[in-house]
């Protein structure tokens, strides 16, 4: 119990002790031996005499006596219960209530087992582009050639025109036994004639057939440059034959079963050039 407590409490129990006694006194009773009940009547008081208040004031300590007992219950009950103190505890500040968000329920990823790898797939490859090259123009000298080998295979026979003479050898030494020249019928690079000739040599029937293209000549200064320009083609078409050359004349032979040749020269006068293929067989091929 604090000392102010109880400080106040002792100066309410005075003030109502001191009312409890005060009270006879307003009705003039007080606290007398019984001699003195008995001598006030003879004071000259009123009728009402002092011994008709004693019950009276009986009761009132009594009820002084109960106010005091239940004003100390009071007091102890007050001391019992401690009195708040205030707290350094901060006050809760009412959180806002939460906003409700929804919430997307995940969806369940596939387990490792069944996880399918997609296969890559195959990647069309670019088709090659062709490359743009230059494409020469075939050599119409050398094309021409080539087309001359390809018909001396059967001795000529396609090309083979009408029949222009049939010559023997009448020297004592002849050249050739029996010649037939027939005229040709494939040209080139500016030929002038064409000859088909089949030649027998000896008496047996093993014919050689000679395809002669003739070039006229305006000039002897252009004969020699068209020579020149016949043997250099020549010289590249026949690469693969074996290259003679003597006083003007150029031949080129192949080892071949047809014992094929290629005869380049200018042995005429009139400065015209001759070109003459020749081929061999063991039998007349017409």
């Amino acid at each position: 119990m604090s000392a102010p407590f109880a400080r106040a409490r002792s100066s309410s129990l005075a003030t109502l002790i001191s009312c409890c006694q005060l009270i006879p006194s307003l009705f003039g009773c007080g606290s007398a031996a019984p001699g003195d009940i008995q001598a006030r009547p003879q004071s000259g008081s009123p009728a009402m005499s002092c011994f008709s208040f004693r019950p009276l004031c009986d009761f009132c300590r009594l009820s002084a006596a109960i106010a005091a007992i239940l004003l100390l219950c009071n007091c102890r009950r007050q001391t019992a219960t401690p009195s708040p103190t205030p707290s350094n505890t901060a006050t809760e500040t009412p959180s806002p209530p939460a906003t409700l968000t929804p919430t997307t329920t995940p969806t369940p990823l596939p387990s490792p087992s069944q996880l399918v790898t997609p296969s890559p797939s195959p990647i069309p490859s670019p088709s090659p582009i062709a490359e743009a090259r230059p494409t020469s123009s075939p050599d119409p000298f050398e094309a021409n050639l080539q087309r001359l080998l390809q018909a001396a295979e059967n001795g000529f026979r396609d090309l083979r025109g009408k029949l222009k003479r049939t010559e023997k050898g009448s020297d004592p030494a002849p050249l050739f036994r029996i010649r037939t020249v027939y005229e040709g019928t494939f040209r080139f690079d500016g030929s002038s004639s064409a000859e088909l000739e089949e030649v027998y040599f000896h008496a047996g029937q093993q014919p050689a057939y000679n395809y002669r293209v003739s070039f006229q000549a305006l000039s002897a200064r252009e004969s020699i440059e068209r020579y020149d320009h016949f043997r250099l083609n020549l010289n590249h078409a026949l690469k693969e034959f074996e290259h003679t050359f003597g006083d003007r004349y150029d031949s080129w032979a192949s080892h071949d079963a047809l014992q094929t040749a290629v005869l380049l020269d200018d042995a005429d006068n009139s400065g015209s050039l001759e070109i003459q293929v020749h081929v061999a067989f063991s039998a007349p091929q017409w």
